[in-house]
């Protein structure tokens, strides 16, 4: 059966191919189960459907000392022929005999344990008879380099790393792996546990679910925090075999320790020691504000040295660290000792420093590293100030307790707790203070706008003057959850004042939801505070209003900005909310690999704010779409069902509730709630309330969306009408969409979609082209249509392959694959994909990752317009 995860690499496998037929020569370096023979086995698949000639030899490590035994079992070594004649330079023979004239490539997986003979005889072939030649590599320390080795030896040769599977690709094998929907969470430590490997991902999945870890719950696959079984160190014992006696012993502590700055490091083994780890890539090195954090990669190596027995070994390492870091009273002693990330660890403070890497500069998988430090980091704030409350329950101490749990994940039944057992505060602040995080965990939590708002009510001075910051509040959470207020919101009385600055917040919020992003910013300037919840607020609808305003690049800058520290100041919350600008943002750039990647990047951290569930649905709906318009509808479901357990209503910003649209094959929305039926009516409909409730941006996006399914000219004109007085940039953009994908004027759709990509707005101004385009052709004008599909790919190519990719289905003449052209006939026959799938032999989501590119390419939307395109 075919698996996905070779399709997952397919960037690798396809720029492997274009190099090898230029005749240039490739290395695949990855680590051990990071997927490189699949990609080499895709390679020679696709070679051989070319009429390519290729010779294969497998590296084989217990027979590296064995003189050609590799070329041996490869076939292709050969007896001497003349008395004058060496084994070498027979087998030399040999394989030119096997070699075609200029259409051959020799593949040698595992090269760095083929013996030297063999290594020998594939370079002489290649410099008497140059041809191209695909090796597998792993990661090596400079003094296990032979610099005499194959892949340094054949020119003109590169070098393509295997990069590791980001979470939404962990998430599809996954799919592949356990038939129904996966929990969220479980993904999350799936992914972090394996650092994205696919050798990994696999061992993890099955072995869990072999012993009961991993099973399905109410419909759910979900498993625990520990998924360890001893039969996982045959998947993690390869990545260690090329490391000396001193880089094991180093790696097991610092596995044991956690993240750690270099100093630290450093002092757990000698600097040779750590750049072996790092050559080995077995380190992930992040920067940090006072220097550098180094960690083990991935995770599951270092679950291997902590669920060692405890026995002479482990003793022995653990009292080394302790005489390295000093007195550690607070180990836990049941014999699987681990040094956390622990404030309270006596003589370790400095040691275990927070993690501080900018987002630009942070390759994927050192999120591991983040995804731990964030969770060892709240559970350790939460067992302070739970600590706290406990000795003293009182609103002083309530009041860090409820942030705390509502920054991360906290247990609905805790922070219940915590709001029945806290006495009154005698005083005003104390009562204010209280009362604000009591609303703001019914609002949250419970859903409860109108609990909430008569919290704040009660908590109101007696003297008859609002509180400023209980008003702020309760603007904020009507605007949550329920519609826009735009009478009666609280006036700042100083700009200078903390309860002042809370007004300005919460008045420049309505005015971003209301389509007026320049007053919001206007507003935002003068908001000078030291609350790092104002600062976060503020930050976030600084970049939410300039996208509104249409201007996604400027927003792309800022919310990347404040990602960076936020992931510096290891803040949750910040890191939610400032990913979903940066997601908004590259989504309206057409700019969807880098989206992918990013919302790989914030999916796997593994735990959510509470407060920012808005923007967790924003960035999970947006994972789902992208999923689905990339083929991967099995994951885009998935991604779905977890938009729906979270169970948002409306909200203010485009894509924060749980009602995105899904591409693929059966387009479908996710929200069950909203009564059935057409998908353009239900869609419509949604448009609607959202406008009605004052989202202006997020129901005109809605309305974009049913009018593309529709071509509906009255939906046009509605919006139009609704939305005439409404300065926002975005919301302008989209109305004049609206009215181009329904009029019957494709020339001025082509302007529009010019106008656009010149002012920023790449992705609303490719439809538009595309709109254009499609009109042209459907009133029978073929050559309009053809300059103007030409003018369209020159004005997006300076935009690159995502940008152009919309306007893909256009393609007046598509070449499919042989494997394409096979599925497209039987589904032109009538045959269903489980029909496909059972007789070719593949899986169903194979099968339909295949249509969804057919569909593509031919540019049709159904299986009877494939029929009707495959029969003319």
């Amino acid at each position: 059966m075919e698996r996905r995860d070779s399709l997952l690499h397919a960037g690798v496998r396809d720029e492997a191919l274009g190099y090898l037929t230029a005749g240039v020569s490739v290395d695949i370096l990855g680590l051990k189960g990071s997927g490189r023979s699949l990609v080499v086995r895709e390679v020679v698949r696709d070679l051989r459907r070319r009429d390519w000639t290729v010779l294969e030899v497998q590296g084989v490590a217990p027979l590296r000392s064995r003189p050609l035994e590799a070329l041996s079992i490869a076939g292709l070594a050969a007896r001497p022929e003349g008395r004058g004649e060496s084994l070498v330079a027979s087998s030399v023979r040999r394989v030119e005999e096997r070699v075609s004239a200029g259409r051959s490539v020799l593949v040698v997986d595992d090269v760095d344990d083929i013996d030297d003979a063999t290594a020998g005889v594939l370079t002489a072939v290649h410099a008497r008879r140059p041809l191209p030649v695909l090796t597998t590599s792993r990661p090596l320390p400079a003094a296990r380099l032979d610099p005499h080795r194959l892949p340094a030896e054949v020119r003109p040769g590169v070098s393509l790393p295997m990069p590791p599977l980001g979470y939404v690709d962990v998430h599809t094998l996954l799919s592949e792996l356990l038939p129904g929907p996966i929990e969220m969470a479980t993904v999350s430590r799936i992914y972090n546990k394996s650092g994205g490997l696919p050798g990994l991902v696999v061992a993890i999945a099955a072995t869990a679910r072999r012993i009961g870890a991993l099973a399905v719950r109410d419909g759910v696959w979900a498993a625990g925090p520990d998924m360890w079984a001893p039969e996982v160190i045959r998947t993690v014992e390869p990545l260690l075999q090329d490391l000396s006696a001193e880089a094991r012993e180093g790696l097991e502590k610092l596995a044991l320790a956690g993240a750690v700055d270099m100093a630290s490091a450093r002092r757990m083994m000698p600097w040779e020691a750590l750049e072996e780890l790092e050559a080995c890539s077995l380190l992930r090195v992040v920067p940090h504000r006072s220097g550098s954090l180094v960690g083990v990669f991935p995770q599951l190596l270092a679950e291997r040295a902590r669920h060692r027995a405890l026995g002479p070994r482990r003793t022995r390492l653990t009292e080394d660290l302790v005489r390295a870091f000093g007195d550690m009273r607070d180990l836990p002693r049941d014999g699987r000792t681990e040094l956390m990330t622990s404030a309270w660890q006596t003589g370790a403070s400095e040691v275990f420093a927070p993690l501080a890497a900018p987002a630009e500069t942070v390759p994927g998988d050192a999120d591991t590293v983040l995804a731990r430090t964030l969770h060892e980091q709240w559970h350790r704030e939460v067992l302070i100030r739970r600590s706290e409350w406990e000795r003293s329950p009182s609103a002083q101490t309530a009041v860090p307790y409820l942030r705390t749990l509502l920054h991360g994940e906290g247990d609905p039944r805790t922070i219940h707790e915590v709001i029945a057992r806290t006495p009154p505060a005698a005083e005003s602040r104390g009562r204010v203070g209280f009362a604000s995080w009591h609303a703001l965990s019914l609002g949250y939590v419970d859903r409860d706008l109108s609990g909430a708002l008569d919290v704040l009510a009660e908590a109101e001075p007696d003297h008859g003057t609002s509180d400023p910051v209980l008003g702020a509040l309760a603007t904020h959470l009507t605007l949550v959850l329920d519609h826009a207020p735009q009478d009666g919101l609280p006036a700042p009385r100083d700009t200078g004042a903390e309860e002042s600055q809370a007004v300005v917040t919460a008045r420049a919020e309505v005015l971003v939801a209301s389509g007026r992003p320049r007053e919001a910013l206007d507003l935002l300037a003068t908001l000078h505070t030291g609350d790092s919840d104002l600062l976060r607020t503020r930050d976030v609808l600084i970049g939410i209003a300039l996208v509104i305003d249409g201007r996604p690049a400027e927003a792309l800058e800022v919310g990347r900005r404040a990602l960076a520290e936020s992931r510096t100041l290891l803040d949750l919350a910040g890191i939610q909310a400032h990913a979903y600008v940066v997601s908004y943002a590259l989504l309206l750039l057409g700019r969807r690999t880098e989206l992918v990647a990013h919302l790989g990047s914030v999916l796997s951290l593994g735990m959510s704010s509470t407060l920012q569930r808005p923007y967790q649905v924003a960035n999970l709906s947006l994972a789902s779409a992208v999923a689905g318009a990339v083929g991967r509808p099995t994951t885009a479901r998935t991604l779905a069902r977890d938009v729906s357990t979270l169970r948002l209503g409306p909200g203010p910003f485009s894509s924060t509730m749980p009602s995105w649209v899904v591409g693929g094959h059966g387009v479908e929305v996710l929200d069950a709630r909203d009564g059935g039926g057409p998908l353009g009516d239900r869609l419509w409909a949604q448009c609607l309330d959202l406008l009605d409730r004052g989202y202006v941006a997020a129901g005109v996006a809605a309305g974009v969306d049913a009018i593309g399914l529709t071509r509906d000219p009255a939906w046009a004109a509605v919006l139009r009408e609704r939305t005439d007085d409404v300065p926002a940039g975005l919301v302008q953009h989209l109305r004049r969409l609206a009215v181009a994908l329904t009029e019957d004027d494709p020339d001025h759709a082509l302007d529009l979609g010019v106008g656009l990509v010149a002012d920023g707005e790449i992705l609303i101004g490719a439809h538009a082209l595309a709109a254009a385009v499609r009109g042209m052709r459907e009133r029978d004008r073929p050559a309009d249509a053809a300059r103007a599909l030409d003018r369209a790919r020159a004005l997006l190519a300076p935009h690159g392959s995502d940008a152009l990719a919309v306007l893909d289905p256009l393609a007046a003449v598509t070449v499919l694959t042989d494997r394409e052209e096979e599925i497209a006939r039987r589904v032109a026959r009538g045959m269903s994909n489980h029909e496909l799938a059972r007789e070719l032999q593949i899986s169903v989501r194979t099968v339909e990752s295949h249509l969804h590119r057919i569909f593509r390419k031919l540019g049709v939307d159904s299986r009877a317009d494939l029929t009707r395109v495959l029969n003319d």
